[in-house]
């Protein structure tokens, strides 16, 4: 799947040289891995602009330890990979010209994944479309959205209610006024 999504994100826009690609939720590393794959020169050079965030320390620490093994041994940027939320404001200290990967699906509808009363006020204030029982993977959408530049590309998987369910359409809405979509990929299974 990373290197499908990989090949359709060069489909639309061709990777540059000086690309700034963001997975936010980078989990183990597998679309960084993907993307680097997919860039030419030389694979120490070829990491040089991935970035990645993920609350987890341990995924972070696998996904820089995957990509300098994968690089050769070359050292990363400083705090290319690292710990944060890429939903906090925060997060956001730097241009993507790509933004790409898997955020965690996390249904509205079932305990245990469930946002709190602190956080659903926090993501409403931010982005006001965000509401009712729309998945936390649609608020990295709009995060992605925030985080590229002018020409850039978001592709990140998304739950298919994203495109069907009523507490969605305020952002779908949003995604045709300002990020208009270019292509739709279904998995056939599960």
């Amino acid at each position: 799947m990373a290197r499908a999504l990989v090949g359709f994100v060069a489909e639309v826009r061709p990777f540059a040289p000086n690309d700034v690609v963001l997975d936010p939720a980078v989990g183990g590393g597998v679309f960084l891995l993907a993307v680097a794959e997919a860039l030419d020169g030389a694979r120490a050079d070829r990491v040089q602009g991935l970035r990645g965030i993920d609350i987890d320390p341990l995924a972070v620490a696998t996904t820089e330890a995957s990509l300098r093994l994968w690089a050769g041994g070359a050292a990363l940027p400083a705090d290319a990979i690292r710990v944060g939320n890429a939903l906090d404001d925060e997060s956001q200290e730097f241009e993507a010209s790509v933004v790409i990967g898997n955020p965690p699906f996390l249904s509205q509808l079932r305990d245990g994944t469930m946002r709190d009363a602190e956080v659903r006020a926090s993501l409403a204030q931010r982005w006001p479309e965000l509401r009712g029982y729309v998945d936390d993977a649609v608020a990295f959408l709009l995060a992605g959205v925030d985080a590229v530049g002018t020409g850039g590309v978001v592709a990140l998987v998304q739950p298919s209610s994203v495109l069907s369910a009523r507490d969605a359409q305020p952002v779908r809405q949003r995604l045709l006024d300002h990020a208009p979509p270019v292509g739709v990929w279904i998995d056939g299974g599960r």
